[in-house]
């Protein structure tokens, strides 16, 4: 194997590592290995391009072994979130070299105290319910260790190692701090600045979209984590005129799916218009275009990908206050609004589109900030002020 590839990254084979080999190869160009770890079975590769600096290792009896000596011949280790596997990695040698980017789930799938802070009152109610009735807790810890290579059921590994590291790339400060503050991330971790989704991937179908209608969207998935049903609450008795209120949940849970079906058309009867099946980026663009009005009620960093491509589209976007997304979206002076300050009293307020200029703004400020050639730098400058004796490009 080549010295050249310095920074050898560890993934599997999700639709976002394209995305990081693009970035790491402008910020680093011939430096940078991508090993895909694959289930037993070896199946084709669904998402990750086989590229000249990506190798692939089955998962298998010696794949620790594999990895560590794999590992002994790079300078810097870039683990693509985290499972029980890549979490053994971790240890007193490789911790100076370790660069962690998080995926989310490997925190929240183990992390007990998180767990109980993603969900509104009536929403862990809803929840609690719906797992005794199907009785699928069992199953549903079966098919996470299979599908994360054991992310979930792990904590004893996947926590403690998430401790252990002290470089973490991840898309914004304030989500960083609010990690560290949760002993997620050690206090001695620094921040590089990194995310899977630059400007130009997000909004490359549909540049030149604009929302056109004045429906209101509702979360982005049958998750949980939506909290769909306090967003509800929020809405019930709003004068909605011709407007639908569009819930995509398509992606999910069936069973929580069928749940909100239920409760919003009770609540909003013909104007609740739930997404109930696969759409094409095409149409699910056109579904977008058609809501001016859009409420994510996660409490967690999620859905950062759609959050930023409706803004794009110009619309009037509100979050939960806890979400860190909020808070960084405000703090670089995007226009947003807090989900929580809306109330019976101001409807109104809250059914007022952005202005065209907001909505430029909104624009200029997201191109200023998450653009390839600004994430690519700043991961340039983070990368390079914490491991200086690397070749810088």
């Amino acid at each position: 194997m080549s010295k050249r590839f310095n920074r050898v990254h560890n993934a599997t084979d999700e639709k976002f590592i394209n995305a990081a080999n693009t970035i790491f190869e402008n910020a680093f160009p011939g430096q940078n290995l991508f090993i895909i770890l694959k289930p037993p079975a070896n199946p084709p590769l669904r998402y990750v391009e086989l590229r000249y600096n990506t190798k692939i290792i089955i998962r298998n009896k010696r794949i620790k072994y594999s990895l560590s000596e794999l590992l002994k011949t790079h300078d810097i280790i870039i683990l693509h979130g985290l499972n029980a596997i890549t979490a053994s990695l971790v240890n007193k040698e490789t911790i100076p070299k370790i660069v962690y980017l998080p995926w989310g789930a490997e925190i929240s799938l183990n992390h007990e105290n998180y767990q109980n802070q993603l969900y509104g009152n009536k929403t862990l109610i809803l929840k609690k319910r719906l797992r005794r009735k199907l009785n699928i807790g069992k199953l549903k810890s079966l098919y996470h260790l299979i599908k994360n290579f054991g992310t979930k059921g792990t904590s004893n590994k996947v926590l403690p190692s998430i401790f252990g590291i002290r470089f973490i790339g991840i898309s914004f400060i304030e989500e960083f701090e609010k990690q560290k503050n949760s002993k997620v991330f050690h206090s001695d971790s620094h921040f590089i600045p990194f995310t899977y989704y630059p400007l130009e991937s997000i909004i490359k179908d549909f540049e030149k979209s604009h929302v056109t209608g004045n429906n209101i969207l509702v979360g982005n998935s049958s998750s949980y984590t939506n909290n769909h049903l306090e967003t509800f609450d929020l809405l019930k008795g709003i004068e909605l005129e011709q407007r639908k209120i569009i819930v995509p949940l398509g992606y999910g849970s069936k069973i929580y799916s069928r749940s909100l079906i239920r409760t919003g058309k009770r609540l909003f009867k013909n104007n609740f218009m739930p997404i109930e099946t696969f759409k094409s980026l095409k149409e699910y663009t056109e579904i977008l275009c058609s809501c001016n009005i859009v409420l994510m009620n996660h409490l967690r960093q999620e859905a950062y990908g759609t959050i930023l491509s409706v803004m794009w589209l110009g619309a009037k976007v509100f979050l939960n206050e806890s979400n860190t997304i909020f808070l960084y979206l405000k703090r670089i002076g995007c226009h947003v609004y807090a989900l929580n300050k809306i109330s019976h009293s101001n409807h109104n307020d809250l059914l007022v589109p952005l202005s065209d200029l907001q909505i430029q703004e909104n624009r200029n400020i997201i191109q200023k900030e998450i653009s390839l050639s600004v994430i690519v730098n700043k991961l340039k400058h983070g990368m390079n002020v914490l491991f200086p004796n690397l070749p810088k490009n």
